[in-house]
């Protein structure tokens, strides 16, 4: 990212070290707030981040950056609605669901809220509800984005008699407006399935996970089903993935990750070996119309009950996996994360990820965000100053085998129990995080999100007039 700030960079240092000839002798001898001097890489629009932290503030992060944040709600939002259960971004478009949102009579029924970009904030765009939405659905439980495509997870829905089998809707973009699109559910689907738990999806092709589902005699060893277009504006299913060696509750298809014709799908109950409830990961690609399971991801140094696979999340041929129950050194369920490189069925372990200030019960790798070679982490159980489960989330960048801590999240107005961090969602330079037991105003657990945006920073003074 650093060199997209070198010319302006250059020309705000030359004009400001210009400045300094103005002061008299020794006036420069003491810096001034470096918040007031944060300046915003001018290629994404000229001080538009510096308008986007007017309201809000600068966080200090690694290598001079700090991060501009705007917080966001829900317009009809209430207590225990749960705003910022899930969160994801694409470019200009972000989407937050809010699953224990009422809608009409109907408790429970859900909602997603539509915001986008408008070149210095994030604006409310629509709200999103299931045109056939009944209570207790949790629409909004799960959801994913890709261009004018977004996906809903209602994991509570009834399909026909079958309780809680689930489902995910399909909604587009034309112009300005999100329509509903499409339905999908399992063709073979039963009663707690949890269909739409976790959804992925890149370009047209969607994921759905399934972790309850039983596969044979095997209960809740969980699947996935992968959605494609059908050439008449609806989906059709394409493929079920199942882990070649699955067993009863693995919880295959509690995480799903998708990158063109690679999917990324976790299994955090798996048992490794003697290990129960290590966990693991599953790649599979897709060649025609053809989906092969290519390798099984486990960490290297697993053990018993860190539930890797909680979160996933897969760019290109970078995949992430949160094992949010690791224990660090002496420190139980301080959690990490796991990146591995790789393609087809070659993937390599390259990195483990903790916290550095990381302390027993963080939940760290609760859940995952990647964005080329940009990693987000959240630790939605920190305890941020004597605020006990606030939540917080670390920014990573990688540079070939070597990845650093760039930057660690926490919202500016963050509370004792928001559990910031739960959901996570990275496009380019933007982090969006959802905090869904925030308290907004009066309304407990009303839930919110928060965007940031990285900020270059120069400080002043750089030099001094001061003489003898």
């Amino acid at each position: 990212m650093v060199p997209q700030f070198e010319k302006w960079f250059s020309v705000w240092l030359a004009f400001l070290l210009a400045l300094t000839c103005l002061f008299a002798p020794g006036a420069l001898a003491a810096a001034p707030n470096p918040a007031q001097l944060a300046l915003e890489p001018m290629p994404d629009g000229l001080m538009s981040a510096l308008l986007l932290a007017s309201a809000q503030h600068f966080q200090a992060g690694a290598a001079g950056y700090r991060y501009a944040e705007q917080k966001v709600t829900a317009q009809d939002g209430v207590a225990g609605d749960e705003f910022g259960h899930s969160v994801a971004i694409d470019g200009d478009t972000a989407l937050v669901g809010a699953p224990r949102h009422q809608v009409g009579a109907n408790n429970f029924q859900g909602a997603v809220y539509v915001f986008t970009w408008s070149g210095t904030t994030w604006k409310f765009e629509q709200e999103l509800t299931a045109a056939d939405g009944e209570e207790g659905d949790n629409f909004g439980w799960s959801v994913a984005l890709s261009g004018t495509v977004a996906v809903v997870g209602a994991h509570y829905d009834k399909v026909g008699a079958n309780t809680d089998q689930g489902s995910a809707y399909v909604f587009t973009r034309i112009g300005a407006t999100w329509g509903e699109r499409d339905k999908l559910t399992a063709a073979d689907g039963a009663a707690g399935d949890r269909f739409g738990e976790r959804v992925a999806v890149s370009g047209t092709t969607i994921l759905v996970g399934v972790p309850f589902d039983d596969v044979g005699v095997n209960s809740d060893q969980g699947s996935v089903y992968v959605f494609v277009p059908d050439g008449f504006l609806n989906w059709e299913q394409q493929a079920q993935l199942t882990a070649s060696d699955g067993e009863a509750q693995d919880n295959f298809g509690h995480s799903v990750g998708l990158s063109g014709n690679t999917a990324l799908v976790g299994a955090h109950r798996d048992d490794v070996g003697p290990n129960v409830n290590q966990g693991s990961a599953y790649i599979f690609t897709r060649s025609g119309t053809i989906w092969t399971q290519q390798a099984q991801l486990t960490a290297a140094d697993g053990e018993q009950g860190d539930t890797f696979g909680w979160s996933v999340a897969l760019s290109g041929t970078i995949a992430v996996v949160g094992a949010h129950y690791d224990t660090v050194g002496a420190n139980g369920g301080q959690g990490s994360a796991y990146v591995f490189t790789g393609s087809k069925a070659l993937w390599t372990q390259q990195a483990q990820l903790t916290a550095a200030d990381g302390e027993a019960g963080d939940h760290f790798g609760v859940s995952v965000a990647l964005s080329g070679d940009t990693v987000l982490v959240a630790a939605y159980h920190d305890d941020v100053g004597a605020n006990s489960d606030q939540g917080s989330a670390y920014v990573f960048t990688g540079s070939g085998a070597t990845w650093t801590r760039q930057g660690k999240l926490t919202a500016s107005d963050g509370a004792a129990d928001d559990l910031f961090g739960l959901s996570v969602a990275l496009s380019g330079d933007t982090a969006l995080v959802g905090a869904f037991q925030n308290d907004v105003g009066a309304n407990a657990d009303q839930g919110s999100a928060y965007f940031f945006k990285p900020v270059f920073a120069v400080y002043l003074p750089l030099v001094s007039r001061n003489t003898p």
